[in-house]
């Protein structure tokens, strides 16, 4: 719940205070009426270095001595007077030691990684969040921290709406003050409600979320989206991404997301920036979508599924006539649509070296496998040749 301006956070406070709390090397206990932040702090009411604290804080998480740092948020909380300027003074602070809550610091025992965050654990950085933001003292990072948590544990609607409070806040109480900041707020509460399936006007809160970001970051709504289509096709999934997009008919919306995927993986090159992973995996397994369709199939399967649809080979034996060599001319002299969607494939291939997905064996057996079924069997030995070499080096 909420406490009053000068409770003490017994809740989130570790029960070790005498001789728990070292040095910022670990060199020796710190006698207990010391200093402990060395942060420019000089009693109630006055300034702290609050960057400082919070660097020593985090070094301390790192080290996965979280008790240790969430002992120093404490006391010095407590020698600035533990009143709502406080918890203005430690923004950053508050944002470390509700990390350090998360992973089993305060209440919840020791641990680490998202899985030391136990029930009364995230009950605990509930509370001193109430506490920051009634004070004034909360950022878009503080409401993140909670709510990433929230969502592993399963808890996506207490998520969605801490999201939302801060998302639509004012940006004069602190809560909205960073378009960057912000943006991270509002992935999260987008995956917070993609994942509440039964929730009524699921979509419309996806777009409110989405419009809140772009008004924050000084655009429109669908450019916002447009911008970060493969981030939200990662997390909410193929089928809410494109509805955003409004993309709305199956078959045409995934020509759709192949002509952004080329888009901005041309872009990217041209800027010699790194492509999405997510648009190269497009560009592989949509080419052949689209392929089926000018064959006559009906273009169906799952997106997110290996691409393997019947290269033709000496066993094709119903009939269907087998492909043009790779390269030659369409029948009305213009460009041959395989010369085409293979160059496509290649362009997608060729960008993923400079990515995660060099390598990936799955990625490798779609491209191999999409080259193979337009025809480009000469390429796919050579692309699958400098993979292994590649892999071996």
């Amino acid at each position: 719940g909420r406490g009053g301006a000068g409770s003490a956070p017994s809740s989130y406070a570790s029960s070790s205070v005498v001789g728990a709390v070292k040095s910022f090397f670990g060199m020796g206990e710190t006698d207990e009426g010391s200093n402990l932040t060395d942060s420019g702090s000089g009693g109630k009411g006055s300034p702290t270095n609050d960057p400082l604290l919070a660097a020593r804080m985090r070094s301390l998480r790192f080290a996965g001595r979280d008790a240790e740092s969430l002992d120093l948020f404490v006391r010095e909380l407590e020698s600035s007077g533990h009143d709502d300027a406080a918890y203005r003074n430690l923004k950053r602070s508050t944002v470390e030691a509700l990390r350090s809550i998360l992973r089993g610091g305060g209440g919840g025992g020791a641990g680490g990684g998202a899985e030391g965050a136990s029930s009364s654990s995230v009950d605990d950085a509930m509370a001193l969040l109430s506490d920051s933001e009634r004070a004034g003292g909360t950022t878009p990072e503080s409401y993140a921290a909670v709510a990433a948590v929230l969502i592993e544990r399963g808890r996506r609607n207490e998520a969605a709406d801490l999201c939302e409070a801060a998302l639509y806040a004012s940006p004069s109480d602190g809560r909205a003050s960073s378009s960057s900041s912000s943006e991270g707020l509002a992935l999260l509460a987008m995956e917070a409600i993609g994942g509440q399936k039964d929730r009524p006007g699921r979509m419309r809160a996806l777009r409110n979320a989405a419009d809140d970001a772009a008004r924050i970051e000084g655009t429109e709504q669908g450019e916002w989206i447009r911008s970060r289509y493969w981030t939200l096709k990662g997390k909410l999934g193929t089928k809410d991404a494109r509805l955003l997009m409004w993309w709305n008919d199956p078959v045409r919306s995934r020509d759709n997301e192949l002509e952004l995927a080329l888009e901005h993986v041309r872009r990217c090159k041209a800027e010699g920036l790194r492509p999405k992973g997510g648009a190269l995996r497009s560009i592989v397994r949509l080419t052949g979508h689209r392929r089926r369709r000018r064959r006559g199939g009906d273009g169906g399967g799952d997106d997110d599924a290996s691409d393997d649809d019947g290269a033709w080979d000496e066993e094709d034996s119903e009939g269907r006539t087998p492909p043009r060599p790779v390269g030659a001319k369409a029948a009305n002299g213009g460009v041959d649509p395989r010369s085409r969607d293979v160059a496509q494939i290649l362009l997608a291939a060729g960008e993923a070296r400079r990515t995660g997905l060099d390598g990936d064996p799955r990625f490798v057996d779609d491209v191999a496998s999409a080259l193979r079924s337009l025809g480009g069997n000469g390429e796919c030995v050579s692309y699958v040749r400098e993979a292994v070499v590649r892999a071996g080096a």
